[in-house]
């Protein structure tokens, strides 16, 4: 069976982006080895000077209140210290991308995590610091940045963004306007197989890809939600994902977020607070 390949356009900073990571595991669990990931970075910011001509941190602040209330994913309580570029965490991610594949997806999470946490992810030192965790040698990791491949990767995804098909066209309210153009906004999502697309721009209820996958290949084999939710935090820690919000196991599980609680708390699972939310962890891992 040919698999179904993704390419998910999205960048580090983006609450819509994080806000979506359920629907992503989701995807991930059900379908499994029958899709393909291509992690495309839509580069969002250059410079903090330009992220503070939008917004002020403390705009930033409610933005970010009112999504965590709306989707429940965790995000750190008030607006950041300043506002922070996107560009070096993109390219962090494009050259672990170029480099050692496997970890590249683990760092847009780890970075994903830290920006919503409340750390700068425009800073050096955090981003080797994410970098360390998932497995990357922050010496190598300066190699690849220094290497013209990786600024040439970055810049092919800035295009790519910033050529929406012409399915997303007709959906401009889920673009963003850009340099006299349209990009994609994230996540945006571009589902192929042979020489079929069909695209999901921006952020989409769950089910919008639910009927891609099926439009693509009606015979797409599903796992079933996760048995337990410890055997959800388990898959998730293989996967390089580490800890999971109460609503991505709620959404693994295929329960209410209340429900995914109160059993994540008979499992005896360790939960870490923040903001509004929780992340989970196994104990004794």
């Amino acid at each position: 069976m040919a698999k179904i390949s993704i390419s998910e356009f999205t960048d580090p900073v983006c609450p819509w982006a994080w806000s979506a990571e359920p629907h992503r595991l989701k995807l991930e669990w059900t379908y499994g080895d029958s899709l393909s990931w291509e992690t495309r970075m839509v580069g969002l910011s250059e410079d903090p000077a330009e992220s503070a001509k939008r917004f002020t941190p403390e705009e930033m602040g409610k933005i970010f209140a009112m999504m965590s209330a709306k989707f429940g994913m965790p995000i750190y309580e008030g607006g950041p210290e300043r506002m922070y570029a996107s560009f070096p965490a993109c390219c962090a991610v494009v050259a672990t991308r170029l480099n050692d594949p496997l970890r590249a997806k683990p760092l847009l999470r780890e970075m994903r995590r830290r920006c919503f946490y409340g750390q700068l992810i425009d800073e050096g030192e955090v981003i080797e610091s994410a970098a360390e965790t998932v497995g990357v040698e922050p010496a190598d990791l300066k190699i690849w940045l220094s290497d013209d491949a990786t600024e040439s990767a970055f810049r092919e995804d800035m295009e790519a963004a910033r050529d929406p098909s012409p399915a997303a066209l007709a959906m401009k309210r889920k673009l963003a306007e850009s340099d006299g153009g349209w990009r994609y906004t994230c996540p945006s999502y571009v589902f192929t197989l042979g020489d079929y697309s069909l695209t999901a721009p921006g952020f989409q209820p769950y089910e919008t890809y639910e009927t891609a996958l099926a439009n693509l290949d009606p015979s797409l084999e599903q796992s079933a939600p996760a048995s337990s939710v410890a055997t959800a935090l388990e898959w998730a820690e293989a996967q390089g994902e580490g800890a999971l919000a109460t609503v991505e196991v709620a959404a693994l599980r295929g329960i209410e977020p209340e429900q995914a609680r109160d059993e994540l708390i008979e499992a005896g699972a360790e939960e870490t607070l923040i903001g509004t939310g929780s992340f989970w962890s196994l104990l004794n891992r």
